[in-house]
């Protein structure tokens, strides 16, 4: 009896063994599937590649191994795309590498490289302002995973590397693509986009380019300059009303835009005058004097050269040039309110 209670433990112990190597085999036949798709395009034979990758990943949408390659290869045919000047094969490929990135990252949150990619990716599609904060989220991510887990490229690499080789690598990436993204962003991107917006403006005209302006805001919502833009367009439409119609609700509209978003850049001069001015316009003398006095006063403030509308208006070759030339002008913008307190004190005494 005690024989045959351990044939029949054993028997049941091997047929739960295959059983759990079944599904083992079950669960990594994706990455065994994307490491096959990934061959093909090693061999150059990349379009085949990329159709295999997005069968996959339509056969496997919960697989952050197979999201990611089939991003991997839409980047790759856009890069591709580019250096031949195809602007079909940019358009079919770029957002398509990004929407895959997306949808890896969803999968595997806690993987740097993939926010990594995500993040240069982004930086190629027209109107997605979130290259910057996307590579600030991959730097800031507390416990991340062994790239490996996710990128079946490392399968196909000779050598042995540990996780710890594998992570340290990628956070060099992520701290040396932080530089490069902000850098294009700030000095490329959104200058670029700025001058679209007030090019468009004097084509156009001002009223059709609000909504724009609006959305230039909401996309790069961490650029002064981008809020500064919106406020612009909308002085400039406020500007424009027939000389009966009131502009002050115009004009305290725009304020508390800027102001609702102050806090955010504590040190932009260019917005602190920008605010300052407004205050004058609207009688809120207290309010001005305050923001003078603050941005005169600023330690360490940001560079004008960040946030200035129009792009290259506030005058200076350096930053402290830049710097200067604001203070000066918020210091006459004082001198005005002397004035305006000397005649209102005059009236009185008339």
């Amino acid at each position: 009896m005690g024989r045959g209670r351990s044939q029949a433990q054993q028997r049941k112990e091997a047929e739960a063994a295959a059983r759990l190597e079944h599904l083992l085999e079950e669960a990594d036949t994706p990455r065994k599937e994307a490491r096959e798709a990934l061959r093909l395009d090693r061999a150059g034979r990349h379009d085949e590649a990329i159709a295999r990758a997005d069968e996959l990943a339509a056969k496997h949408p919960e697989s952050a191994v197979v999201a990611h390659l089939a991003a991997i290869l839409h980047y790759d045919a856009t890069t591709r795309a580019i250096d031949a000047k195809d602007r079909q094969g940019i358009e079919k490929h770029c957002n398509t590498a990004r929407d895959f990135y997306i949808q890896a990252k969803r999968l595997a949150p806690n993987c740097v490289e993939i926010a990594i990619r995500l993040a240069t990716a982004r930086l190629r599609c027209h109107n997605d302002g979130e290259a910057e904060p996307e590579i600030h989220r991959a730097l800031a991510i507390p416990v991340p995973t062994d790239p490996a887990e996710n990128n079946v490229a490392y399968d196909l690499v000779g050598g042995k590397s540990t996780s710890k080789d594998r992570l340290e690598k990628v956070r060099k990436l992520a701290l040396d693509r932080r530089h490069r993204i902000v850098s294009y962003v700030r000095n490329k991107t959104i200058p670029d986009d700025v001058r679209f917006v007030l090019n468009y403006a004097r084509s156009e005209g001002v009223a059709k380019t609000v909504k724009p302006a609006k959305e230039l805001a909401e996309r790069y919502y961490y650029s002064a300059r981008a809020h500064l833009t919106h406020a612009y367009i909308d002085l400039e439409f406020a500007r424009g009303l027939a000389p009966g119609i009131d502009k002050r609700p115009f004009l305290s509209r725009i304020l508390t835009q800027l102001n609702n978003v102050a806090n955010q850049f504590e040190t932009s001069l260019v917005l602190a005058m920008f605010r300052a001015k407004l205050s004058f316009l609207l009688g809120m003398y207290i309010a001005m004097t305050a923001e003078c006095f603050r941005a005169i006063s600023m330690e360490g403030p940001a560079d004008p050269w960040d946030d200035d509308v129009p792009p290259g208006s506030v005058p200076g070759e350096k930053s402290e040039d830049m710097v200067s030339s604001i203070c000066k002008e918020l210091e006459r913008l004082q001198k005005k309110l002397a004035v305006v307190a000397i005649d209102y004190w005059q009236s009185l005494t008339k």
